[in-house]
């Protein structure tokens, strides 16, 4: 059971982080948390751990609403309506 969840979790992670600008921000995100950890600011390092959680959580959301519109691209391209 925890083996699928972490796949599935692998799988929407690298969808949302193909997102334009995401993983950019990621990246600086966590390396803000980096620094948190090394000045030993535990209450940023909590803070930013939340924001990095809901920033992953707002890109899967917003990825369910941009992925029905990405499917009906591809299917008029295929059928050469676009």
């Amino acid at each position: 059971m925890l083996g699928s969840l972490g796949l599935r979790t692998l799988q929407l992670r690298h969808v949302s982080l193909s997102l334009p600008g995401r993983l950019d921000r990621s990246v600086a995100d966590h390396e803000r948390l980096l620094d948190a950890y090394a000045d030993r600011d535990a209450a940023l390092a909590v803070a930013l751990t939340r924001a990095i959680i809901m920033a992953g959580l707002r890109g899967h959301r917003e990825l369910r609403l941009v992925r029905p519109a990405l499917r009906a691209a591809r299917r008029s391209r295929s059928r050469g309506t676009a």
